[in-house]
């Protein structure tokens, strides 16, 4: 697994979680794209260029020779028919990655100053800015702004089972229909959820994955029905990344966390303890190094409270 980040990139071994190489560069590496076939990584920066990370001698090799109004590369996509797209700030443009060559660079209008999604829909591309949803069709060459989605940054775009899975980062998440008509009652169920989502994806188990602001998200995209995730869980951090998600070959999910991966298996991510929070759960004694009388230990109800006990070093 690759991993970028502002302060550089590296190769993190998924048995031991250990980095195997790690490479600290002058750029800020924004988004990475493996590709298996040529066994390279590329590698958007902030620097009017791309990267490619040579898998068999993790030698770096930089491009220069690019249109400069395309200054910073976020992320390398994978449209239809085999069709690929950087995307960044300012626009994107198709490119061919087995000759590393550039289609037309398509600037945004105005208004709007970086991509942060996109899908490929063959006829038109659906692209998600920091002011909003767009639609752009290469036959006319023009833009059209999608009302139905506020002016809020848009952090995933999915097409599945005929309907859009638009999440936000500050109105939640969006169903749409095939005509970007919002289904209401999806969207009223889905109220609670938080709104700041950072990063979206479609599980193995056909659900909706949502890191955001404050706990992991399922969500069935049919009936709006969601599970959350905490720290009680065994999510061990309840803050998510930017645009940081990943579907493993094995059907496990991986998200970006302000503090590190979480790696889990959705298909057995059945139910939370959030399900219970109608309930009371009672503790009739607690053992901390063999004693159980914990009744004036310092702080234990705001520990039970808060879902976890800390214990010190020596218990």
């Amino acid at each position: 697994r690759q991993t970028g980040g502002y302060k550089g990139n590296g190769l993190l071994n998924l048995n031991t979680g250990l980095n195997t190489y790690f490479s600290a560069k002058n750029n800020y590496f924004l988004g990475a794209f493996l590709n298996e076939k040529k066994r390279c990584i590329y590698l958007g920066t902030n620097n009017s260029k791309y990267e490619i990370l040579n898998l068999d001698n993790f030698q770096v090799y930089k491009k220069n020779n690019i249109d400069s109004r395309f200054y910073h590369f976020v992320f390398l996509e994978k449209g239809l028919n085999n069709q690929y797209f950087w995307l960044g700030d300012f626009g994107f443009q198709s490119f061919d990655m087995e000759n590393d060559a550039f289609g037309t660079f398509i600037p945004l209008p105005s208004g709007h100053s970086s991509i942060s999604s996109f899908l490929d829909m063959d006829s038109y591309y659906l692209v998600g800015t920091d002011r909003g949803l767009l639609k752009y069709s290469p036959e006319n060459k023009e833009w059209l702004s999608m009302t139905v989605i506020p002016k809020v940054r848009v952090t995933g775009l999915k097409y599945f089972k005929n309907r859009f899975i638009i999440s936000t980062a500050g109105n939640g998440l969006f169903v749409l229909n095939i005509k970007f008509e919002t289904i209401e009652d999806i969207r009223k169920r889905l109220e609670p959820v938080n709104k700041v989502i950072f990063s979206m994806l479609i599980g193995s188990d056909d659900m909706i994955w949502l890191g955001t602001e404050k706990g992991l998200y399922r969500v069935n995209p049919e009936n709006g029905k969601y599970n959350m995730y905490v720290i009680s869980d065994g999510i061990f951090e309840e803050e998510f990344n930017w645009l940081s998600m990943l579907n493993l070959k094995n059907g496990e999910i991986m998200m970006g966390t302000i503090n590190g991966l979480v790696r889990f298996n959705p298909r057995k991510m059945s139910d939370s303890f959030s399900d219970f929070g109608k309930g009371k759960f009672y503790f009739s004694s607690i053992g901390i190094n063999n004693n159980s009388n914990t009744s004036n230990r310092n702080g234990l109800f705001e520990y039970l409270n808060k879902g976890k006990i800390t214990l010190n070093p020596n218990e």
